[in-house]
């Protein structure tokens, strides 16, 4: 009920919700702790779930995950899935040029973001 709303959303939907219930039609909703979550796969050394306080970029993520395996990991291809809606978009980024500084690393994050490290093929 409350995911992807904010505390003015949630007070409005509350407040319509029970309004036959409350002797008063305020309702306050207060944040008491928030987070950002990511979803790391494939080829980084502890994959799972990452939270944050804040967005992190792509290397943050990674980094937070323990980085890439150098072995195993393809960094010209790291794959950002990000859901819009009933949809799924894909981007593809070259981290190995993001970290040589040939391009741009502040590819943020949204939250629920899934973030994927391909195998190398050799």
């Amino acid at each position: 009920m409350a995911a992807g709303k904010t505390p003015t959303e949630l007070e409005n939907l509350l407040a319509d919700k029970f309004e036959n219930q409350l002797v008063s039609n305020e309702v306050m909703v207060v944040v008491l702790e928030s987070y950002f979550t990511y979803y790391l796969e494939g080829e980084v050394r502890s994959p799972g779930i990452i939270r944050s306080f804040r967005q992190l970029s792509v290397l943050e993520a990674i980094i937070a995950a323990g980085g890439i395996n150098k072995v195993t990991g393809k960094m010209k291809s790291v794959v950002v899935i990000r859901r819009k809606g009933d949809k799924y978009q894909h981007f593809e980024l070259d981290l190995a040029a993001i970290i040589d500084g040939k391009k741009d690393g502040a590819f943020v994050l949204d939250s629920h973001d899934i973030v994927s490290v391909p195998q190398r093929v050799w």
